[in-house]
């Protein structure tokens, strides 16, 4: 399994994303980002298996959550 992180921004953001793709049946997890990472300091985002990329995509747009990047791999603290 690859990681892949959607970069979020806020905790509660991020644990909102959480909580949509658990409804779709999707597992992921929330994780502190890097600052490096972001390039805008501290930023959250969820973390999931990249094989359901697209599914992650359509089901944060469908809730209203914008993606600032997609990280693959490591990257968070």
């Amino acid at each position: 399994m690859v990681d892949c992180t959607a970069v979020i921004g806020s905790m509660t953001t991020a644990q909102k994303a959480q909580k949509a793709l658990a409804t779709a049946a999707i597992r992921a997890n929330v994780v502190k980002l890097d600052s490096s990472v972001t390039k805008r300091g501290c930023a959250y985002g969820v973390e999931y298996d990249c094989i359901q990329e697209a599914n992650v995509k359509a089901v944060l747009n469908a809730s209203g959550i914008c993606i600032s990047r997609i990280v693959r791999g490591g990257g968070y603290m």
